[in-house]
């Protein structure tokens, strides 16, 4: 599960990353993103263009804006059965750049929490295996929207939770995200968990 995340890069970070890479806004960095906000994120359908979304998958065959909101993340196993992310999965690919992301651990009976944060020690900036969709209202009014994927954790994140979000680290990875490949076996050989040696947990305020 990914409930929360931060991304305090700018644009021209990102610009960095991906020279390619064009924007017409600068990004508003937040260290406490949570679902049903305005998020950031690369469409296949236009990988040189850095665009916004609604984090919460709302399918463009939804009746309203409520169905986004319990969508925010996709499991890996079941892209290809689920209804709401099938033809994401096929048509609609995205990265989702981030800092760090955030997940919580029981630690008593009492249901007491702790918060840890988790970020990439390889990189500044990584970026997230994500879906989006584009849903239209009654009056036409657009919405793009995005989900992120997630999988079972690599051994580090199994300390704290039974899930974790799909990390794409190289830009061989990224770019066959993105491209229009056809080829749903490569994909799918991507949605594992990160390497242990590549991610840092530590306690979060």
């Amino acid at each position: 599960m990914c409930g929360r995340f931060a991304l305090t890069a700018t644009t021209k970070d990102i610009e960095k990353l991906r020279p390619k890479i064009n924007s017409d806004f600068e990004i508003v960095p937040n260290k406490n993103i949570s679902p049903g906000s305005e998020i950031v994120i690369i469409k296949n359908s236009e990988p040189d263009i850095l665009d916004k979304a609604i984090w919460g998958l709302i399918p463009y065959w939804a009746k309203d804006l409520n169905f986004g909101s319990k969508l925010f993340n996709a499991r890996s196993e079941t892209l290809e059965e689920k209804a709401s992310f099938k033809n994401s999965f096929k048509k609609r690919r995205c990265l989702i750049p981030a800092n760090s992301f955030f997940e919580w651990k029981a630690v008593d009976q009492n249901s007491k929490k702790q918060k840890y944060e988790i970020n990439c020690n390889c990189t500044h900036i990584f970026f997230f295996a994500g879906l989006w969709d584009l849903w239209k209202s009654h009056d036409n009014n657009t919405i793009v929207s995005s989900t992120i994927i997630t999988c079972e954790p690599n051994n580090k994140m199994s300390n704290i939770h039974n899930r974790m979000p799909v990390i794409l680290i190289s830009n061989e990875e990224q770019e066959i995200w993105i491209s229009d490949t056809q080829d749903f076996s490569q994909l799918k050989s991507l949605l594992k968990p990160i390497d242990d040696n590549f991610i840092n947990i530590s306690l979060s305020a």
